[in-house]
């Protein structure tokens, strides 16, 4: 008991004072009903604004003629709205009774609080620190094979990272074939990659400046049809503030994945527009299909390292002292070389893949990203280079 409160104490703590008062009175109330039914009405009560919301219009228990006490009466039929409330309850008692009560070290438990006060989105979460163990235990364990298939898998042209990251090779459920297969794309004559080895470290205040500059040089070089993919919206809108307005006096067109903004509306429109070009996030960076030649280059200002602050990140590194290198940095290749994918999806696709992080070369690193590319056709070039170069091959 003493476990379970110190836990509670740690989880509701991270929230905002009147929040944490009201989640952990809920989940004392919680934990002083004995049978399962009284737990299920005690949810209902609390939970049902919540729940009704999504599945049956906001309606009450009481408008869909169900009386609570018919959930328990698993012999009966049961309306389908209410069946997917009853699974929702069902699935909120396991998750509060793993993150407030059992507490198992599997997971990394975390609290994400909204600032949004007209549509607070505030929880709490349980993230698995290992899949591969639990993949042994409720996958491989009951299944006879298992074949995962994907153009990008390998790290610096080996599954290690793949295979620790999904327990295979741990247990006899879990014994694995590997098998790498060239690609039927020739991607050493079809895709030129260009690492900018004058731009300024992405942490240096100068960066910003020179981004945008490139940014502004290439797209009129290459005369559009250009994606360039963010990891940080406030460094996307920064650049297309500066420039979008440069390229529009050459009569090119730059739209940005801002808040509110449509996916697939961008997406389409980006199709439709032989010269459009594209700031986009992390929705963009995989299965986004463009063949042809809508585009024709594609430009990474950041290599997609995950945030050292995020909980699962903090945990595994104070688990394991390569935590970094065994999940990290494989799952910053594994981006990268996705983002590079968007530019060859035809046997006759051609374009260029500009590279704006100077770690690539300034850190060990980078040479395993740099491996990890589907194309080694790679140059290092001053931006001016590669701009002239980019025009010359137009």
């Amino acid at each position: 008991r003493e476990r379970e409160e110190k836990a509670a104490d740690r989880i509701f703590g991270l929230l905002p004072e009147d929040q944490g008062q009201e989640f952990r009175k809920l989940w004392e109330e919680f934990e002083a009903y004995k049978t399962p039914e009284a737990k299920y009405a005690h949810l209902l009560d609390n939970f049902q604004p919540l729940l009704l919301n999504d599945a049956s219009g906001g309606k009450s228990w009481e408008e869909h003629g169900v009386h609570r006490s018919q959930v328990y009466k698993r012999n009966e039929r049961i309306p389908e709205t209410s069946e997917i409330i009853w699974e929702q309850m069902k699935e909120i008692i396991q998750n509060v009774e793993v993150i407030c009560t059992q507490c198992p070290e599997r997971y990394v438990y975390a609290a994400s609080l909204s600032r949004k006060t007209d549509r607070p989105q505030n929880k709490l979460e349980a993230l698995l620190v290992s899949v591969g163990e639990t993949l042994n235990e409720t996958l491989y364990a009951r299944t006879h094979s298992v074949v995962y298939a994907s153009a990008t898998l390998t790290v610096d042209g080996s599954f290690n990272s793949f295979s620790q990251a999904m327990g295979l090779n741990e247990s006899e459920f879990s014994v694995a074939d590997e098998l790498l297969l060239a690609s039927s794309y020739d991607f050493d004559n079809q895709m030129v990659v260009y690492v900018v080895n004058d731009m300024p470290e992405p942490n240096d205040p100068s960066y910003l400046g020179a981004l945008q500059r490139l940014l502004i040089d290439a797209h009129r070089a290459q005369n559009g049809s250009m994606l360039t993919l963010f990891t940080n919206r406030r460094e996307m809108e920064k650049c297309f503030e500066e420039v979008q307005p440069a390229l529009k006096g050459d009569d090119l067109r730059v739209v940005c994945q801002k808040w509110g903004v449509s996916v697939k509306g961008l997406r389409d429109d980006f199709l439709a527009d032989e010269h459009l070009s594209l700031f986009a996030l992390k929705s963009f960076w995989e299965g986004f299909d463009a063949p042809g030649a809508t585009l024709k280059g594609v430009v990474i200002p950041k290599l997609p390292f995950s945030k050292p602050t995020d909980p699962l990140s903090c945990e595994r590194a104070a688990r394991d002292d390569a935590a970094w290198r065994r999940y990290v940095l494989p799952a910053a290749v594994l981006e990268t070389k996705q983002a590079a994918g968007r530019l060859i999806r035809k046997a006759d696709d051609r374009g260029i893949l500009i590279l704006a992080d100077k770690r690539l070369i300034t850190k060990g690193y980078g040479k395993t990203f740099l491996r990890s590319l589907p194309s080694q056709n790679i140059r290092f070039l001053s931006a001016a280079q590669i701009v002239d170069e980019i025009a010359a091959r137009r």
